[in-house]
C-alpha cells in the first residue's frame, strides 16, 4: 500500500497495482484542500513509485504544439514564465511538476492538471486554464532559469555534454 496523510487534513491510499485510490477527509480537510494535495503530492508520488512517469520540477507550455519546459530553483521563475505564455496565447503543460517518460520517439512530456498558480500561496490549486494540453508530446527544449540582477541583460546559452545531465 501506498499511504500519504495530511495532518488533520486527509489520507490518501492506494494499492500498488491497482487503479483506485481511497481517501479520508479530518476535520480540517475540505474538497478543494484534498484536490491540491491530490494533485500536487500524492499523484505524482504514486507515479513515481510505480514508474509510470518521472516528474520535473518544470513549468511547461506548447509553442506551435512543442513542449517548452522550464527549469529553475524554488522561487526562480517556472511560474512566471509559464504565465507569460498563458497570457500570449500559448497552451499550458503543467505550472510545477511535469511528467515525462521515454519511448521510442524520444522524452515525452504529460499536461497535469489544468490549474495555474502564478504565485505562491500554499494548499490553493490556483485558476483554472481554459488552454490546456491534452495530448503528450515528444519535449522540444528545456530552459534553465537562473536568477541575474535587475540590471544585467539577459542571455540565452545553449548547454552542451554533462551539464545537460547536471541542469
Amino acid at each position: 500500500n501506498i499511504n500519504f496523510l495530511v495532518e488533520n487534513v486527509v489520507t490518501f491510499s492506494v494499492k500498488k497495482g491497482e487503479n483506485s485510490i481511497s481517501y479520508r477527509l479530518y476535520k480540517e480537510g475540505t474538497h478543494e484542500l484534498a484536490m491540491y494535495w491530490f494533485s500536487h503530492t500524492f499523484l505524482p508520488i504514486v507515479f513515481t513509485m510505480e514508474n509510470t512517469y518521472y516528474f520535473l520540477h518544470a513549468g511547461a507550455i506548447e509553442i506551435d504544439l512543442k513542449p517548452v519546459l522550464f527549469v529553475a530553483d524554488s522561487f526562480g521563475g517556472k511560474s512566471t514564465m509559464t504565465d507569460f505564455f498563458i497570457k500570449k496565447g500559448h497552451t499550458m503543460i503543467s505550472d510545477d511538476k511535469v511528467g515525462v517518460y521515454e519511448d521510442e520517439r524520444g522524452v515525452i512530456s504529460v499536461p497535469s492538471y489544468a490549474y495555474h498558480r502564478p504565485y505562491r500561496k500554499v494548499e490553493d490549486l490556483g485558476y483554472p486554464v481554459e488552454n490546456f494540453a491534452k495530448e503528450c508530446r515528444v519535449m522540444h527544449a528545456i530552459f534553465n532559469l537562473v536568477k541575474v540582477e535587475a540590471n544585467e541583460s539577459i542571455k540565452i546559452e545553449e548547454v552542451f555534454g554533462i551539464e545537460k545531465f547536471r541542469i
